[in-house]
């Protein structure tokens, strides 16, 4: 009968610390793609009228802009590319496709250099919501797996691994019962 009511009370901690946790869930960002362009080729695409008409791009770092978009990046390329009349090396679409279902509560901390600015990387700020979490560390939801998230963060900051550690705080949520 003990043992029962401990494995009850267990789980009721484990589903109140759960839902605890997805009170403080931010609001998802309103775009999914960032157009960062070369800055000798540089174009203000809001002044184009079938851009405006994807989407309501926002500035964001010098050569980019973000918005939301209901295109497929290959078809957005395509778009780019017609209108434009520029090559494709001279720019880059990042479209991140949210996955329906669970964000992940994840916790990246830079060990081996100092913290960047997440504003200054609009192609890391679209994988989800980013918070200050201390002096070294961001907290973010993402609906993405750990592993295309420590690639992503490598490729757009072009650091090594060892620099920096992301984990999840739910998967530490059983040091609570210590």
């Amino acid at each position: 009968m003990l043992r029962l009511l401990i494995i009850i009370a267990v789980m009721a901690i484990l589903v109140y610390s759960f839902k605890q946790s997805k009170k403080y869930s931010p609001a998802k960002p309103s775009f999914n793609t960032v157009l960062t362009f070369d800055p000798e080729v540089y174009v203000d695409i809001r002044f184009y009228e079938v851009f405006r008409e994807l989407a309501k791009w926002e500035k964001s770092g010098t050569t980019s802009f973000k918005g939301n978009v209901n295109l497929s990046k290959e078809e957005l390329i395509r778009l780019i590319c017609e209108v434009l009349d520029m090559p494709l090396e001279k720019f880059r679409v990042t479209h991140l496709s949210k996955t329906e279902g669970e964000e992940i509560d994840y916790i990246v901390t830079f060990v081996a250099i100092p913290k960047p600015r997440i504003e200054d990387y609009p192609n890391l700020e679209i994988i989800g919501d980013w918070e200050n979490y201390g002096k070294n560390s961001y907290r973010i939801w993402a609906s993405i797996s750990p592993e295309e998230f420590k690639q992503f963060i490598i490729q757009e900051l072009a650091i090594p691994e060892d620099s920096f550690t992301i984990y999840s705080p739910a998967d530490l949520i059983w040091t609570r019962l210590l």
